[in-house]
């Protein structure tokens, strides 16, 4: 059921998502073409703020401060696993995996080498701060807006 704190949350956590990945997008090495990585974040934004984080508005603002860096971290895993799974797929379009389960394991080891990329200390405090504050603005709005 819609409601005032989902729907804060879900636009907190989609600005936040966009934010981080324009924060990011200069780190990506030369020639890298990181296509739909704005779209694809700001989309993991929405879905975990309205889900996750929305979902648990009125719970206090110590509870927030949780909800809001479990939050970051799930925009962070899930965006994460989207475009290593995008890479995999051109990879495998290029006839450079043996098997399925060589491709499937590529995944996770593409996902590692995109986060030693991005992970600078800026982008890092940009996300884990940004989603206590979203968190706390949704709290915000679910105790007052039911």
């Amino acid at each position: 059921m819609p409601t005032a704190g989902k729907f804060v949350g879900a636009v907190t956590f989609a600005v936040l998502a966009l934010w981080s990945s324009w924060l990011a997008l200069p780190l990506f090495p030369d020639g890298r073409d990181p296509s739909w990585f704005y779209e694809v974040n700001g989309i993991a934004g929405l879905w975990v703020g309205w889900a996750f984080v929305g979902a648990r508005a009125g719970r206090g603002y110590s509870a927030a401060t949780g909800i809001g860096l479990t939050g970051s971290a799930m925009v962070l895993v899930m965006a994460m696993f989207f475009h290593a799974s995008e890479e995999m797929l051109e990879r495998a379009l290029d006839r450079r995996y043996d098997g399925a389960s060589e491709a499937l394991v590529s995944i996770f080891e593409i996902g590692i080498e995109m986060t030693t990329w991005l992970a600078t200390p800026l982008t890092g405090v940009a996300l884990f701060c940004g989603g206590i504050v979203a968190a706390f603005l949704t709290e915000f709005v679910g105790q007052r807006l039911p």
